[in-house]
């Protein structure tokens, strides 16, 4: 069988390209490198995590590995020597004046990397029904080589002038499929109906408005904001006590900038027979952290509600986020949250001990600038 091309970006120094990251007196660089593996052209890319792409306890947030899913996928497409203009356009696109957008996205995550920690993101694109294309990503732990997240999406083209979607046009076709891969990172994807929620959802936070830095380069909202969306109508004790374990978004419609959205979730514990959910204010919980389920978010967003998480096992949540003039939808979206390790003991489950936990961590030791520090290779 024919060893597929990977091609890797690493970091590297001037003076040393021995290692696929070293710190060097030329601090880091680019490395481009090519190696055989799998059947067709997998992309590898390394990236460090900084410190402003980490959260309060040190953390990346799910926003930041989504963030470097897109920057992978793009660099991708500029690696493959086929790319037009704008955001993973072809030439062939271009002519046709059309965009990628993304329909479907599935994210699981083992573990969250930390500041300082060094990732490291393969992808690789297949055919996707008739006319679609599925992305799928695999990140890893550099040093020790663990995955820790895997996610797949689900491409199709839409023409920038009608805003309508198109089929794949056979140019186009001929441009993309020499780097198809026949292969999932996933066996067994949960594809199970999202339910819409109504007003009567526990959570909605009003009067979102997408910024002048959350338009791509194809003049759209970055499918990365609706991420951000979705969760700011999750209540700040279970962001405080959980980790986001999975996360399903479905994309329904696209938002302009002048657009104002809403964000709405429930958890499943709510969703009455009907499908609904319902306010039931004779039950109390306070999170973990001694807040209050309903935060106040802006002057009367964030409705009042009491619910009882369960001490055990994931929480699982329901989301939906639309147009608030009329009540379009934008996304719909389904999370499971585990406690993190550091909340499992105080809530009778087993606490999970990592070795990479932010409670752990220490400071990475700066090297002189003259001093050439090799990373540890697979």
């Amino acid at each position: 069988m024919e060893a597929p091309i990977v091609v890797t970006i690493g970091l590297a120094s001037a003076a040393s390209t021995s290692h696929p990251c070293t710190f060097g007196k030329s601090g880091l660089r680019m490395l481009r490198s090519v190696q055989r593996c799998f059947q067709r052209i997998v992309y590898r890319q390394t990236f460090v995590i900084r410190s402003y792409e980490a959260g309060f306890d040190k953390i990346a947030s799910i926003e930041t590995i989504a963030n470097l899913f897109q920057e992978t996928t793009l660099n991708h497409v500029v690696m493959s020597k086929c790319v037009g203009d704008g955001m993973g356009t072809t030439h062939a696109m271009m002519r046709h004046r059309l965009i990628w957008v993304v329909t479907r996205m599935h994210v699981e995550v083992d573990r969250y990397p930390v500041w300082g920690d060094v990732v490291e993101i393969d992808s690789w694109v297949d055919a996707e029904g008739k006319n679609g294309m599925r992305r799928d990503f695999i990140v890893r732990d550099y040093t020790s080589g663990e995955v820790i997240a895997r996610a797949t999406s689900t491409w199709v083209m839409m023409n920038q002038d009608t805003t309508r979607l198109s089929k794949i046009p056979e140019d186009v076709l001929a441009e993309i499929s020499p780097f198809y891969l026949n292969k999932k990172c996933m066996q067994s994807e949960r594809c199970q109906k999202i339910k819409k929620l109504t007003s009567s959802a526990p959570y909605i936070r009003s009067d979102l408005v997408p910024r002048l830095r959350d338009i791509d380069m194809n003049q759209h909202v970055n499918n990365v904001k609706y991420i951000s969306w979705v969760f700011e109508s999750v209540p700040q004790s279970l962001v405080v006590a959980h980790e986001l374990a999975s996360m399903t978004l479905e994309y329904r419609r696209e938002c302009t900038p002048s657009d104002v959205v809403q964000s709405l979730s429930c958890p499943d514990t709510h969703h009455s027979t009907l499908g609904e959910c319902r306010n039931d204010s004779s039950s109390l919980h306070s999170g973990l952290d001694g807040s209050p389920d309903a935060v106040s978010c802006s002057e009367g967003a964030l409705k009042s509600a009491t619910f009882s998480l369960p001490k055990t096992g994931p929480v699982q949540y329901t989301h939906l986020v639309r147009m608030q003039s009329n009540g379009a939808d934008i996304v719909y979206g389904r999370t499971e949250w585990r406690v993190k390790d550091r909340y499992a003991g105080a809530n009778g489950t087993k606490p999970c001990v990592s070795h990479n936990s932010s409670w752990a961590w220490q400071k990475p030791t700066i090297p002189h600038k003259n001093q050439q520090v090799p990373w540890p290779c697979k």
